[in-house]
């Protein structure tokens, strides 16, 4: 799972739509910690709808150390580093858009304040 958080995403792997998944599925989220509803997420593991899941990211960072997640074995935690930045690509960039700012005075096109990402 790859989304931005946003009031639409919020919740939005929840138990009617995990149950589309193919059965013995796993789940990958990369993504925000609120975007899956965890209770629908154990639910589906412990009826084996889901098979696994991997978790990078989580409602609460870092996972606290009493989290039942910690202690399911079909789920494997990440520590949040999924998406290493390259530091010279990204510090290019950055700059690129910081200069095309200061000259236009507009923003890069990537970002949609309306949308929320």
């Amino acid at each position: 799972m790859l989304s931005p958080l946003t009031d639409n995403t919020q919740g939005l792997l929840n138990q009617p739509r995990l149950s589309y998944l193919k059965q013995g599925a796993s789940l990958i989220n990369f993504a925000r910690g609120q975007i899956i509803d965890t209770k629908a997420l154990l639910e589906s593991l412990e009826s084996n709808r889901l098979k696994h899941a991997v978790l990078d990211v989580f409602a609460t960072e870092p996972l606290p150390i009493e989290d039942e997640l910690w202690d399911i074995p079909n789920i494997t935690i990440l520590p949040h580093v999924s998406g290493p930045t390259n530091m010279k690509t990204a510090s290019k960039i950055a700059a690129k858009h910081i200069l095309s700012f200061i000259d236009s005075g507009c923003m890069p096109e990537i970002v949609d304040r309306d949308k929320g990402y």
